[in-house]
C-alpha cells in the first residue's frame, strides 16, 4: 500500500521528473552570479546553510534565530505549497477523515491544520454533523444539541438549524472558509515546484515528526526533521486558513480600522498575545482555576527583547482587554502600538454571576460552551457570535503579519504562529510566553483529542508512523 500510494501520488502532482533534476541543482550551485540562498525548508531537508546552533536554539523556549539569517531566508522562500496540497485533496486516495467540534476557532484552525499536516500522504475530508460532546456540558448537567457548529449559529449560515439540531458543511465551515473541493487548482512556480520535489519524498517516508518531548535530547538531525515538519504543517495552516470571499470582505473592513505603518516606514512589528477572553481578567487580576496567567509586562518584556535583537519599532497586540494595551503603553513608549481592540470591541462577555456565586471571579466554563447554551434561547439572533468570528479572524490575520512574534499558551497563538510561518516560506522569531516550549506546543493543539473516525486498518501504518 506505501509504494503504491506513494508511486500513484508522485504521478499524480507530476512532479517525478523534479525529484531528481540534477541539471536545476548543478546550476543553483555553479552560478556564482546567484546571491539568494536557498529556501529554509530546503536547507532544512539536504543538512545545508543553517546558521550554528541549531539544535541549542530549538530546544530553549524561544526561537530567536541571528538577524542576518532571517533576512537571508526572507529574501530566498517562497511558500508555495498550496498546489500541492490541493491535488493530494483532490486525489481521490483513500482519505481520513475528521469532523467539526465545539471547540473554539482558532483551536478549530489550529486542529483541522495539524491533523490535515498528519494525515499525509493522505488527503482530509472534513464532515459536519458528529460533533463531540463537550465535558464542561456534562458538569453543568445540561441536555443540549452540539449541533450545527456553534460559530456558524449566525442568521446567514445555520442560526435556523438550531432548532432542528441539524448541521451543514457548506453552511458550517463553509459559513467562513473555501471548503477543500470548491477551489481551482493553484498556481505553481519552478521555486515552488522545487520545494515540492523535496518535500513530496519526505513526506511519502514518513519522515514528517510534530513532537519532540522535553525528555528528549534530540540531534541536529531530528531538529531539522521537526523544523521541516512545522514547515508542512504551516503550509497546511495556509491552505486550511482560506477566508471565502464574503469573510475576506469583512475581515478587510475590519482590518482597515488598524492604522498598520506602510511599507516605506520599514517598520518591524512584534505581536504580542495578551489573552484575556475567557481565561482572565485585566492584568490576571482573576483567571480560571488551573489556567496561567501572563502578566502584560512580561510580554513587554520579551518584546524588549525582540527590540535588541531585530529593531522592533511597533506592536500589534491581539488581546480582549484595551486596558492591557494602554498598559503596554505606558510602560514601553518609545514603541508604537496597536491593537484592533481599541477599535472594535467584539469580546464575549460572560455574565459573572450567572455562573458564580462568588463576584469577580472568573468564568467556569468556557467560551464556546457559554455560546452553547445562549445560542438555544430563542431570541438569540446570532449577532454576538458572528461579530466575534469576523474580529477573531481579522485580529489573527494582522497579527499574523508581524515580522517577529511573542506567544501566548493557546491555540490561538499556536495558529497565529503557523499562518505566519505559512505566509512566510520560513519560521519567525518568537517567544512562548511560559515553559510548554517550542518543541511540544504545536502538537498540544492538534486534534488527538477529538472524535474522528477509525480509517482503513490497512492505513493505520501511516498514523503510527506520523504519531511515532
Amino acid at each position: 500500500i506505501f509504494m503504491r500510494t506513494e508511486w500513484g501520488l508522485v504521478a499524480l502532482m507530476g512532479l517525478a521528473g523534479a525529484l531528481m533534476d540534477k541539471a536545476m541543482e548543478q546550476s543553483l550551485q555553479t552560478d556564482t552570479s546567484r546571491t539568494i540562498k536557498e529556501p529554509e525548508i530546503i536547507r532544512l531537508i539536504t543538512g545545508k546553510d543553517l546558521p550554528k546552533g541549531i539544535t541549542l536554539l530549538s530546544l530553549k523556549d524561544d526561537y530567536l534565530p541571528p538577524a542576518a539569517y532571517i533576512a537571508e531566508v526572507r529574501n530566498s522562500s517562497d511558500p508555495g505549497m498550496d498546489h500541492v496540497f490541493w491535488r493530494i485533496l483532490n486525489s481521490g486516495n483513500e482519505a481520513m477523515v475528521e469532523h467539526m467540534t465545539v471547540f473554539p476557532i482558532g483551536k478549530h484552525i489550529a486542529s483541522l491544520s495539524y491533523d490535515l499536516a498528519q494525515n499525509l500522504p493522505h488527503p482530509t475530508i472534513l464532515r459536519a454533523g458528529k460533533i463531540e460532546y463537550h465535558r464542561e456540558l456534562e458538569q453543568i448537567d445540561h441536555k443540549v444539541s452540539t449541533t450545527p457548529w456553534v460559530w456558524s449559529r449566525i442568521d446567514r449560515c445555520q442560526l435556523g438549524n438550531v432548532a432542528a439540531g441539524t448541521d451543514e458543511l457548506d453552511k458550517s465551515w463553509g459559513c467562513y472558509f473555501n471548503l477543500f473541493k470548491t477551489r481551482d487548482e493553484p498556481a505553481s512556480s519552478k521555486l515552488s515546484n522545487r520545494i515540492a520535489s523535496h518535500v513530496v519524498p519526505f513526506v511519502l517516508a514518513g519522515k514528517h515528526r510534530f513532537r519532540i518531548g522535553h525528555d528528549e535530547t534530540p540531534t541536529e538531525a531530528q531538529v531539522r526533521q521537526y523544523f521541516a515538519s512545522q514547515y508542512i504543517a504551516a503550509q497546511s495552516h495556509r491552505y486550511v486558513f482560506s477566508p471565502n470571499e464574503e469573510t475576506q470582505k469583512r475581515i478587510k473592513a475590519i482590518e482597515d480600522l488598524v492604522k498598520w505603518p506602510k511599507p516605506e516606514e520599514n517598520a518591524v512589528i512584534a505581536s504580542v498575545h495578551i489573552r484575556r477572553g475567557d481565561t482572565a481578567g485585566f492584568n490576571c487580576s482573576r483567571h480560571q482555576k488551573f489556567r496561567g496567567c501572563t502578566y502584560t509586562h512580561k510580554q513587554v518584556d520579551r518584546v524588549r527583547r525582540m527590540q535588541k535583537l531585530y529593531g522592533v519599532t511597533h506592536a500589534y497586540v491581539m488581546t480582549e482587554e484595551p486596558r492591557e494595551v494602554e498598559l503596554a503603553r505606558s510602560l514601553a513608549p518609545d514603541i508604537t502600538w496597536m491593537s484592533l481592540v481599541e477599535v472594535y470591541q467584539a469580546p464575549i462577555k460572560q455574565e459573572l454571576d450567572e455562573w458564580e456565586s462568588s463576584p469577580g471571579s472568573p468564568p467556569r466554563m468556557n467560551v464556546e460552551v457559554y455560546l452553547q447554551l445562549k445560542s438555544e434561547d430563542p431570541n438569540f439572533d446570532g449577532s454576538v457570535i458572528e461579530k466575534h468570528v469576523y474580529g477573531y479572524l481579522a485580529d489573527m490575520q494582522l497579527a499574523s503579519r508581524a515580522d517577529v512574534h511573542v506567544l501566548e499558551a493557546s491555540c490561538t497563538s499556536a495558529s497565529m504562529l503557523a499562518i505566519s510561518h505559512g505566509s512566510k516560506g520560513y519560521m519567525p522569531p518568537h517567544i512562548p510566553s511560559n515553559n510548554k516550549g517550542l518543541m511540544s506546543k504545536p502538537y498540544w493543539c492538534s486534534m488527538k483529542d477529538v472524535q474522528s473516525e477509525k480509517p482503513d486498518p490497512s492505513l493505520l501504518r501511516f498514523r503510527n508512523l506520523i504519531m511515532n
